[in-house]
Order: C-alpha cells, then structure tokens, then sequence
C-alpha cells in the first residue's frame, strides 16, 4: 500500500467513522445515509460508494462503483448514470489531491437533488392525473355543446315524441267519454269527432253491448 493510499485510509477512518469500511488494501467503501428531508423522499435508500485506489493515486482516478441500499424505483439506470458521470468530472478536478471523501461529498449531495427531482416529477404526474379526472367529472356536467345538427336531430325526436304523447292523451280522453255515457246517440256523436266504430273496436275501447246493435258505427 503507497503511502498515499494509507495517508486517504486514514483520513476516511477518522470522517467516517461508521460509515467507511476497507475491502481489501486499495479498495474502499463508504456508506452515506440520506436525510428525507433533504432528498424530499419519504424512504431514501443509503448511497454506497466503492472507490479501488492504484499505486499511482491521487494522480490518477480511482475506479468507482455506485449503489443503493435497498435499491429505490427513482434511482434507475439513468440517474445512476448521471451520478457516476458528476463523479468522474469531480474526480477529474481533483487529480493531484486525496479525493474520496470530495467524490463523497458529490455524490451525496447529487442524490439528494436526484430524489427530489424525482419526487416533484411524480407529483405532478399524480397532481395532472387528479386534474384530468376533474376535467373529465365536470363534462358530465356541461353537456354536448348545442350545433345546428345536433338541435334538428333533437326537434325532429322531439316533435315523434310529442306526437304521440298527444295521441295517448286523445284516446284517453275519448275512452273517458265513452265510459261516461250509456246513450248510443251520445256515444256515436263522440266517435265520429274522434274515431270511426271499427277504429273503437281495434283499439278495444269500447265493449260488445247484445241489447244494442253497432253495425252502424
């Protein structure tokens, strides 16, 4: 181990305490835990950093690994893409100087602005699913905006319905009449304003009387 590498080891021992963890002589691991808060994220997984160090640290970049504890549907392969590259450009600006606990820093701070991207984006799809919900309940409301087709076609089932109804009324009425009276001239009267004595009989409105004699209806 150069003693570059074991000056770094011992500087990460004593800024993470609980958190730093060494894998092998070169290769260190530190695990860093994210404040809900922060990260507008309710259960933000712990970021875990993996850094192996070559003999020719801090001049050259050590390989980094990125991971999450437990993995978290809003750290996919692209975020994590996008934080391994804020990594290697901060890695780069650091070349000549001990890095690991800076890459840390980053990195922690990248994930916390990852999360709450993420959390934003998911409100407002959740907040445009809500107002499209409301948009579609108050149409049940407004109707089906009136057009000069669709007020004919209205009128023209309108007007069969009214006609009808009218019809129901009149036969309604002329079995009313005719229930009324027991007088034949009455009752003839009455059907010849409304309907013939066949038209009486079809529409069963009237009953066959023996003592009386309907030939002429």
């Amino acid at each position: 181990m150069s003693s570059a590498i074991e000056e770094e080891k011992e500087i990460l021992e004593s800024i993470y305490p609980d958190e730093f963890q060494c894998l092998d002589e070169r290769t260190f691991q530190i695990t860093q835990t994210i404040d809900p808060e922060e990260s507008k994220c309710s259960d933000p997984p712990s970021v875990i950093f993996i850094a192996t160090l070559s003999d020719e640290y801090p001049n050259e970049i050590p390989d980094t690994k990125i991971r999450f504890s437990p993995p978290h549907r809003w750290l996919g392969e692209e975020q994590l893409k996008r934080l391994q590259e804020v990594v290697n450009q901060n890695a780069q600006e650091c070349l000549g100087m001990a890095m690991i606990f800076s890459l840390c820093s980053i990195l922690k701070e990248e994930v916390n602005i990852v999360l709450s991207e993420q959390c934003e984006k998911e409100e407002k799809e959740i907040e445009d699913i809500q107002n499209r919900e409301i948009e579609l309940e108050n149409e049940k409301f407004q109707g089906t905006p009136v057009t000069v087709e669709s007020f004919m076609k209205w009128k023209k089932e309108f007007d069969i319905w009214r006609e009808e109804e009218i019809r129901k009324e009149n036969e309604e009425k002329l079995r009313e009449a005719l229930n009324a009276t027991s007088n034949t001239n009455a009752r003839k009267a009455i059907l010849e304003k409304k309907l013939t004595g066949r038209q009486l009989f079809e529409r069963n409105m009237v009953k066959v009387d023996d003592s009386e004699d309907y030939d002429h209806l």
